[in-house]
């Protein structure tokens, strides 16, 4: 909904445990020039992220990304969102967020992508 709600379309499976089949990732990827994973900061959904053959990142202060747009408001949440996934494509790394600045994740290195339309003003 919050993703909905800055203009950036969203997919989410019911829970991290149900996996999104190769096929719809694969057409996402011809569909939108950026896809990215949002799953929770917790044990169940770093392990689905890092299943997904496409970019991810988490949120370390908050647990998911509605949280951080009620603690910080929806400027902030589309400000820290377009930088993250700006750094993240140009430089082809992971990245984890941390509230305002961003790490590359040096965990794995395959890469990664999620579901941007290629209008999105970033």
């Amino acid at each position: 909904m919050v993703l909905h709600e800055l203009g950036i379309p969203a997919i989410s499976p019911d829970s991290e445990v149900i996996n999104i089949p190769n096929n719809i990732i694969k057409e996402l990827k011809k569909r939108f020039k950026y896809v990215v994973s949002m799953y929770d900061y917790d044990t169940a959904g770093i392990a689905a992220a890092t299943k997904l053959d496409i970019h991810y990142m988490f949120l370390f202060k908050t647990k998911d990304i509605s949280d951080y747009y009620q603690k910080y408001g929806k400027y902030s949440t589309y400000r820290v969102l377009k930088k993250l996934i700006s750094k993240s494509y140009h430089r082809h790394e992971k990245f984890l967020f941390h509230q305002n600045f961003i790490r590359p994740s040096r965990q794995n290195n395959r890469k990664f992508r999620l579901g941007f339309q290629r209008d999105i003003p970033f």
